[in-house]
């Protein structure tokens, strides 16, 4: 499972890129165990990964191995995406059930929440993930 995950949390980093074409053949070139219950968002910043785990609310700095250096505990359930705001070095994560992005620093202190637009009749039928366009900025 945790394998099948690395492989679409690759394709979503393909899928964000405005400069990629439709007609690339992607290759698995390995597959990494990972010791994190339930990944459910991956965002590579200075040569960590960036993993947030649905299951228990924390964000997982690890190398790109997988190994775990650090972990950020953050108050907030259901988080299901991350992305890294290179110009104001905050991390941004989703939380699927109330429609938010919530904006960290990378202790983990919350610095504000930015409620996005629309409607979704479950509370598990929201946000999924993220991406950060550096060429816009936004």
């Amino acid at each position: 499972m945790k394998n099948v995950f690395l492989f679409v949390v690759s394709m979503m980093f393909f899928a964000c890129s405005p400069k990629v074409s439709s007609q690339i053949d992607l290759k698995l070139e390995h597959t990494v165990k990972l010791k994190i219950a339930e990944p459910s968002g991956i965002a590579v910043y200075n040569n960590f990964l960036y993993i947030v785990s649905d299951d228990n609310a924390t964000i997982y700095k690890c190398t790109l191995n997988g190994e775990i250096i650090e972990k950020i505990k953050i108050k907030n359930a259901d988080i299901e995406g991350i992305t890294i705001d290179p110009v104001s070095k905050q991390l941004i994560v989703v939380n699927e059930a109330k429609r938010r992005l919530i904006y960290l620093d990378f202790d983990g202190t919350f610095i504000k929440e930015q409620k996005i637009k629309g409607k979704q009749k479950k509370s598990n039928s929201g946000l999924e993930g993220i991406c950060f366009d550096t060429s816009k900025n936004n």
